[in-house]
């Protein structure tokens, strides 16, 4: 990953976290479909919401909390329907379980 990129997307991601609001929820779904678009592989984008303002108080509790699901959704460790999916992973039920929950993901 191009850290210029990486970078730009974490300030824009902030941004977003910092100003939360009604329909945040959904700017961020979006924003982060887009960085799958643009070939962004299951592990940057998990360090990259690792990486958020996490700490900064800036941030709403109910933001974070919404980063957290995200998180959860990308780390798998939810409902088969609710895992995050990325191209050029498995698509399989049995498959795409054993790659994002046996965290496959974590040595691409």
């Amino acid at each position: 990953m191009d850290p210029n990129r990486y970078q730009s997307a974490l300030i824009a991601l902030n941004d977003i976290l910092k100003n939360w609001s009604t329909g945040s929820q959904e700017v961020v779904d979006l924003f982060l479909m887009k960085l799958v678009e643009t070939q962004w592989r299951r592990g940057c984008v998990y360090k990259l919401l690792m990486d958020s303002g996490k700490n900064d108080k800036q941030i709403s509790e109910e933001a974070n909390n919404y980063i957290d699901d995200v998180v959860t959704s990308v780390t798998g460790f939810c409902s088969l329907d609710s895992i995050m999916r990325f191209p050029d992973e498995p698509t399989e039920s049995d498959s795409i379980l054993k790659y994002v929950r046996g965290n496959s993901w974590r040595t691409k």
